[in-house]
């Protein structure tokens, strides 16, 4: 006859977890002794939650990069990355706007301090950036002064309408005669050529040499056209 469980054992049985190896059917002492049951859970090792999966996973990764590598960084990261120093001063290549007049010897110079300094080539680049640009910006206003200088000549006491260009071409004349073309350049590149004071400096000298008084003294020929030196603007200014 069958063996009925009272619902005390019945419910005692239904509550034995599955994965422990034990069931209603070993439950009872066989004819060599009791099962012994195993719980098979502690021999099961828990599963990687998603945090330490994606641990795990970074540190394979940074593990079989170089030191030197860079792949997978943005932004500063990369910027920051080893800049190349050249193996001598010949080999840093700079780029120029096309305005810009270098001069070799400059630049041979600045190419050995940086070299000597362990200046990377990218570094360079942007100290010749940054001072071409301030040239520019001080030419620029050294232009600007000039154009002012010569606005203000032609506002001088007795140099207005048909007076200012007599007096000049008298300024030019003792231009063409007494400034070499090393000053002249000097009154270009500065703007000085515009100056009030220095434009009526070579009207007195223009006037004395038309005068009966005047001492001659030995000529200095100039190459360059004296318009192009004095007041009006030419070139810069």
């Amino acid at each position: 006859m069958e063996k009925r469980l009272s619902s005390t054992e019945a419910a005692a049985d239904s509550q034995i977890p599955a994965e422990s190896g034990y069931s209603a059917n070993n439950s009872q002492a066989g004819s060599e002794g009791n099962l012994q049951a195993t719980d098979v859970s502690k021999n099961v090792e828990a599963p990687l939650s998603k945090t330490d999966s994606a641990a795990a996973s970074n540190d394979d990764t940074e593990s079989a990069k170089s030191l030197l590598s860079v792949s997978g960084k943005k932004g500063a990261d990369t910027e920051t990355a080893i800049m190349v120093i050249p193996d001598s001063p010949d080999g840093y290549e700079f780029i120029y706007a096309k305005e810009v007049s270098i001069d070799p010897e400059l630049e041979g110079s600045f190419k050995d301090f940086a070299h000597q300094n362990g200046i990377n080539a990218d570094l360079a680049q942007k100290l010749v950036d940054f001072n071409c640009e301030s040239v520019r910006l001080q030419q620029n206003r050294m232009a600007e002064q000039g154009r002012k200088w010569g606005d203000e000549v032609k506002k001088m006491p007795g140099w207005q309408g048909r007076a200012f260009n007599e007096k000049l071409n008298v300024a030019h004349t003792a231009v063409g005669r007494f400034v070499p073309d090393e000053v002249a350049e000097l009154l270009d590149v500065t703007g000085y050529g515009n100056h009030p004071a220095v434009v009526k400096m070579f009207y007195e000298i223009g006037k004395n040499m038309s005068e009966d008084h005047y001492v001659d003294a030995p000529a200095v020929v100039s190459k360059r056209d004296p318009a192009s030196i004095l007041y009006p603007n030419q070139g810069l200014y």
